[in-house]
């Protein structure tokens, strides 16, 4: 893994999830980040060139007449930072099997423009060897909270900070100090703050969603994250040590 390493900028996962298309010159730069959701496998339509005949045959930009598989990795840092890593060809046939919870370190990615202008950061990876598995995360975990309709909570979290999501341990402080009067009144202020030290408010900022990204001049692919079972998410493979490849 030193050898993969050696000569590259390591880019904080936080800082990842600012970039723009105007940062696609980074040179030999890494990151590391956790799986904490994956699409269904999908199709990109190919292409059909500009004063091309529906019965012409399609000439894809991606160079071939017929669609191209891809699935979409959502990586994360457990702390609500997410991006959008999209695996073609070759890296979707190696890495589209890559359980929930698993920790890679991804060289070199392509920024790719989302249509969205609050969008999640969509990187294209084009190649098997720039999407190195280092392990499982033993953090990994998701919110113990039940809904009303006694569906779980789906939310990623750090298990090091808690059993709950933001959401849901501000939820339970309210009801705590409800069903507690001298925390209801008196001059005792009582917060709770994130793993991020920043203090929760009863106000939930909405997940940034990016729907399109595009792949090449003309051509988009869709994440479709506004639907049900676009991403899915399960229980975390067994904690694995490094590879000996690496």
């Amino acid at each position: 893994m030193q050898g993969y390493m050696r000569g590259r900028e390591f880019v904080p996962f936080e800082k990842v999830t600012r970039l723009s298309v105007a940062d696609d010159d980074l040179g030999d730069w890494v990151f590391v980040g956790v799986i904490v959701g994956k699409s269904i496998s999908r199709a990109a339509a190919a292409a059909t060139p500009a004063g091309a005949t529906s019965a012409a045959p399609a000439s894809s930009v991606f160079g071939s007449a017929t669609s191209r598989k891809y699935c979409v990795m959502r990586l994360g840092d457990l702390r609500g930072n997410v991006i959008n890593a999209f695996l073609f060809d070759r890296t979707f046939d190696r890495h589209a099997g890559e359980a929930v919870g698993g920790v890679f370190a991804v060289l070199n990615p392509r920024i790719l423009p989302c249509t969205e202008r609050f969008g999640i950061v969509g990187l294209e990876i084009d190649h098997p060897d720039k999407f190195l598995r280092l392990g499982t995360s033993v953090d990994f975990a998701h919110c113990k909270a039940v809904a009303d309709g006694q569906e779980k909570c789906s939310t990623v979290i750090d298990r090091r900070f808690g059993e709950y999501c933001s959401k849901h341990a501000l939820a339970n402080l309210k009801r705590s100090r409800a069903r507690r009067q001298e925390l209801v009144v008196g001059d005792a202020i009582l917060s709770i703050r994130d793993q991020n030290g920043n203090r929760m408010n009863s106000e939930t900022k909405p997940t940034p969603r990016g729907a399109l990204y595009v792949i090449r001049p003309g051509v988009t692919v869709s994440v479709d994250d506004g639907k049900a079972d676009a991403f899915v998410s399960g229980k975390p493979s067994a904690p694995a040590p490094l590879s000996k490849a690496m």
